[in-house]
């Protein structure tokens, strides 16, 4: 089931590259950590988190819980949370609520989430998104039922940059920047209502269910009929 959340910070993006767990000791990283690899590496995955408000939090679990309803691999088994801080725990200063995006790369070299800038151009197949960026987010929303286990992955499958943050490092900028021209016809259908500010009026969980102005903030409540189904 495709998802969207708009207006919503980036946190810890890998998604410029594939990327897997070394648990090989480093200075900086003790226990192991996240290390580029191939897309073809059968450990490769893309991962980022999120920090959205609790509206939009509860719309999302609610939507999780209608995909989880509807799957044949999870309709005769009990929904895995009870309470939302089980799905999106609070971030540290309570600011929000953080969700966890993953994407196995399957093997697939083609597999990389898509990502365009705030002018709907295709961001350079090396750009690295930044922590506290303001982004749109396309997922896919899957649940899975392995080994005795049950949960639900979101998938990151497109990431618009709304408002680019700064480097905490900040890395030389490439010096041929300004010779590189942005195909006109590379915006994503996905995100193109929030450049034209076409408003949409579909259910939640289709791709045009948020519509509204680039970079304007959107408040998205839950949908009144599932608030019974789920005491979040």
């Amino acid at each position: 089931m495709d998802y969207r959340l708009t207006n919503v910070k980036a946190l810890w993006p890998k998604i410029d590259r594939a990327y897997k767990f070394d648990p090989t000791p480093t200075e900086n990283r003790p226990k192991g950590g996240s290390v580029p690899c191939d897309a073809t590496d059968p450990d490769g995955k893309y991962e980022m988190h999120v920090i959205m408000s609790d509206e939009q939090a509860k719309d999302l679990a609610n939507t999780m819980r209608k995909a989880w309803k509807e799957s044949d691999k999870t309709k005769a088994e009990p929904f895995y949370a009870t309470d939302l801080d089980q799905i999106f725990p609070q971030n540290e200063d309570n600011t929000g609520r953080i969700a966890k995006l993953v994407k196995k790369t399957y093997q697939d070299a083609n597999s990389k989430p898509r990502q365009y800038m705030n002018d709907g151009s295709k961001a350079a197949d090396d750009f690295q998104l930044t922590t506290n960026s303001t982004i749109h987010v396309m997922l896919k929303i899957y649940p899975w039922s392995f080994a005795g286990k049950t949960g639900v992955q979101l998938r990151p499958e497109g990431v618009m940059v709304v408002e680019l943050a700064e480097r905490e490092q900040q890395e030389q900028s490439n010096p041929f920047n300004d010779l590189v021209e942005a195909p006109v016809d590379a915006v994503a259908q996905e995100f193109a209502d929030l450049l034209d500010g076409k408003k949409a009026e579909t259910k939640p969980e289709k791709k045009s269910a948020f519509g509204g102005d680039l970079g304007k903030k959107e408040k998205q409540a839950a949908p009144s009929h599932l608030d019974d189904e789920i005491p979040f």
